[in-house]
Formats: C-alpha cells, structure tokens, sequence
C-alpha cells in the first residue's frame, strides 16, 4: 500500500476562470509598468528616482516621464514597486507562476492504492 502523488484534470471553476481572466490582465499590465519602471534608477539607500520631468508613475496608470532631462523623486509607492517589484526581479517570478497557475487544466492530487 503505497500513496503516491498523479496529476489530475481539474475542471473549469469560478476560481480558476478568475484566475484566467486576472492573468489576461496583468501580464500586459506587468509588462506596461516594466516599460515605464526602465527610466527609474535607484536603490534603498539613496531614494528612487525618476530620469526625466515630470515624473512618471507605475501605479495606477503607468506613465513614462516627461521631456526635460532632470532627476526628480519617485514617490514612495513607485519607489516601493520599482524596489521590490522590478529591482529584485520578483515581478518575473510572479508573472510565470500566475500565468502557469491559471493556464494549467492540471493539478496535483495524492493518489492512493487500496
């Protein structure tokens, strides 16, 4: 008698076509903020910056910054997106486990022999 582990099709239920439907929307949106956190620059010390003016934004509506060549500071939830998000690389990891989660008709079940 040994239990062991098999994949399974899991069919399509309120929480998974949520979940497809939440991917749909943030895998453009991931990418959108990507575009616009590339003319930041910083880190945790010296502050979060923007590279041009007027600044631009990564929440709610990401937005690049303006024509003048000048630094400006980012405020502190785009400093805190672009650091934790974008910097570390997160944002990458949760866009693939996101997409794989919604996408996967399968999941894991413990099977067992009787």
């Amino acid at each position: 008698m040994s239990s062991g582990f098999s994949l399974v099709r899991r069919p399509l239920n309120p929480i998974s076509s949520k979940l497809r439907i939440l991917a749909l929307i943030l895998t453009p949106y991931f990418l959108w903020m990507y575009t616009a956190s590339r003319f930041m620059s910083g880190d945790w010390t010296s502050g979060v910056f923007w590279s041009g003016g007027p600044p631009g934004a990564l929440f709610p509506i990401p937005m690049y910054p303006g024509p003048l060549e000048i630094i400006v500071l980012a405020n502190p939830v785009d400093s805190f997106l672009f650091l934790v998000l974008f910097q570390s690389g997160l944002w990458i990891l949760l866009e693939i486990l996101l997409v794989v989660l919604a996408l996967s008709p399968f999941t894991i079940a413990r099977s067992s022999d009787s």
